[in-house]
């Protein structure tokens, strides 16, 4: 679904008409009977008027828990417990005296974007309308940030490709008072760590179970990757106990060592499910042609960090539609709430002192790395504002990064050695304005943050997901609110297990999954894949480099730019920094196409 909501103040006709040719009519109104939520589908929309002055509303799937819940006052606060529960899932909306509370997703998968049209706020799920509404140009410090591999999430997610439009800030709704442009205020707190080894487990099968029982009412047909890996696979554990007809599909890789082709097999073989496989992801890939994408809803995106997979997705779809299937599960988010991630260290320190020291010099005998910047990490106390602060620093070259950074609130940040100074100044005021805005983490702690900035991460993609391909349903339980607040509430030591790989999701499944799944193993590797297609795509890439959009923007050194799309960096592992350049590249010259887009 696509809408557009506005506060309760009069809007100008044209506006209205500007809506209207969008294919966007008033659906719900303010008890003011002024129009608020426009929607192509005006029956689309669940309301309920509890005062005479206040009203609230939500898409119909959440129909029955928004007439059900108990509702004691029409202010903002006595609706934090409904806004929270509707949030889990999808949208909700309030229209009060006190003005609007639009709120979405944690995971953003259901986002608001909002701006200012002829000097009404204007907000949407959606860039497409509001991109519409004003014509933006391309904002060039969020194209900057895309060609940076490290960099803090929360601190740059208000920012879109396009000036002039912005997103909700991740765990806040935005407050529209009037006719001024709206705040965000955040609603998310990360919960207590209160669950056990055997509680923790308990709690996240049962929001695994919630949250794909409401994904899939109603329906007989679903469809899920089933790659072989520990996620997706253990989500095809769960939907096989449902009474409805699974389906799964997975791409392969050229690695002959990559073990997941034949568990994904032998799954499918021992459940009984229906298995259909694409060929390898080097043979379908897109991540280093710059093949312009000419689908506006792409475009409209901004550079896609996930293009290499693109081609996939465009052979997975309409074979998921072909086989009846209108709901599609994914794994994305498992690693980020079942693996070992680098902030993981403070939360162990809770566990207690001989908890986090051993685990540290655990991983120090695994990876050989030195243990004595784990060791610092156990103890390390410094706040979030104060780490920021730091890493501007060191982004102008009067701090340095200490080895104990790799384990705190966001990895050590660091310009590309083929990023032009105008680029670099870019990034530089970008981090100097949040600092002075200041910043509220979203994590007690840096797992708490790495794991929220993540799942967002991975919603934002899912979210793009739902745009691009639209007649499909992406759900990815991982990143659903009730499952992540287990996660968080459950020992984090449960990642760090000697014996088992995710040790928290085995026990969840335990009693589903086959002996001896989540046994330490070599993980699935598709970094072959990758390297071979850079190879045979390398030099037409470096000719087609010669006439570069994104050397034209000013943000790359032309001729450092081309030596590192030929010859990377020893230190891009996996073509991260390649890709990125690509991306942006294939970008730019995809808006540029499409004319419209591009101003």
């Amino acid at each position: 679904m696509s809408f557009a909501m506005v506060p309760d103040i009069r809007i100008s006709d044209a506006l209205t008409q500007q809506l209207s040719s969008l294919g966007l009519k008033p659906a719900v109104f303010h008890t003011s009977g002024r129009p608020w939520i426009f929607d192509s589908d005006t029956h689309a929309w669940s309301q309920r008027q509890i005062s005479s002055n206040a009203i609230i509303a939500s898409p119909r799937p959440t129909e029955e828990i928004l007439q059900s819940a108990r509702v004691s006052g029409n202010g903002f606060s006595s609706l934090d417990a409904l806004a929270r529960e509707i949030g889990a899932t999808s949208f909700f909306l309030a229209s009060t005296p006190a003005g609007v509370r639009a709120q979405g997703t944690l995971s953003t998968q259901h986002q608001f974007f909002w701006a200012m049209v002829g000097g009404v706020p204007l907000a949407s799920n959606t860039l497409t309308i509001l991109h519409s509404l004003i014509g933006p140009e391309i904002d060039q410090v969020s194209l900057a940030l895309s060609l940076m591999n490290s960099r803090p999430i929360q601190s740059f997610a208000p920012r879109t490709p396009w000036k002039s439009i912005a997103a909700a800030e991740i765990g806040s709704w935005l407050h529209f008072d009037g006719s001024a442009p709206p705040r965000s205020v955040r609603w998310w707190r990360e919960p207590a760590q209160d669950l056990d080894a055997s509680s923790g487990p308990a709690a996240v099968r049962l929001a695994l179970q919630q949250t794909i029982s409401d994904s899939t009412d109603g329906q007989s047909m679903i469809s899920a990757d089933l790659s072989g890996g520990l996620d997706s696979t253990s989500l095809c554990f769960l939907l096989d106990t449902l009474d409805k007809e699974l389906r799964t599909f997975r791409t392969s890789s050229l690695n002959d060592a990559n073990d997941e082709s034949r568990r994904a097999r032998h799954v499918a073989e021992v459940f009984g499910l229906s298995l259909h496989e694409f060929p390898p992801l080097a043979e379908t890939s897109s991540a280093f042609t710059l093949e312009h994408d000419e689908d506006p809803a792409s475009v409209l995106q901004g550079p896609l960090v996930w293009a290499g997979s693109h081609g996939y997705l465009r052979a997975l779809v309409p074979e998921v539609a072909a086989q009846g299937s209108a709901t599609h599960f994914t794994g994305l988010g498992g690693d980020e709430l079942f693996d070992m991630i680098p902030g993981i260290f403070r939360r162990l320190r809770r566990e207690g002192r001989r908890v986090a020291l051993s685990a540290a010099w655990r991983l120090h005998a695994q990876s050989k790395s030195d243990p004595r910047s784990m060791f610092a990490a156990v103890f390390d106390q410094e706040a979030y504002q104060d780490y920021l602060t730091r890493a501007l620093d060191c982004l102008h070259g009067t701090g340095v990064w200490k080895a104990r950074d790799a384990y705190n609130w966001f990895p050590p940040v660091s310009f590309p050695a083929w990023m032009s100074e105008q680029g670099r100044e870019l990034i530089l005021e970008a981090f100097a304005e949040v600092i002075d805005r200041g910043l509220e983490p979203l994590g007690t702690d840096p797992l708490g943050q790495q794991v929220i900035e993540s799942i967002s991460f991975q919603g934002g993609i899912l979210r793009q997901f739902d745009e691009i391909f639209p007649d499909i349903h992406w759900q990815a339980p991982f990143t659903d609110q009730r499952v992540v607040e287990a996660t968080l509430r459950s020992p984090a030591s449960m990642r760090m297990d000697d014996r088992l790989d995710k040790s928290l999701l085995a026990a969840a499944v335990s009693d589903i999954a086959p002996a001896g799944f989540f046994t330490k193993r070599g993980r699935g590797d598709f970094t072959t894949d990758v390297y071979d297609e850079h190879r045979r795509q390398r030099a037409e890439l470096v000719r087609e480099f010669q006439d570069s959009r994104l050397v034209d923007s000013g943000l790359v050194e032309p001729d450092m730019v081309k030596s590192a799309l030929y010859e990377p960096s020893s230190s891009d592992v996996g073509l991260f920094d390649v890709e990125s350049i690509v991306v942006a590249e294939r970008w730019l010259r995809s808006a540029e196409s499409l004319g419209s887009l591009a101003h």
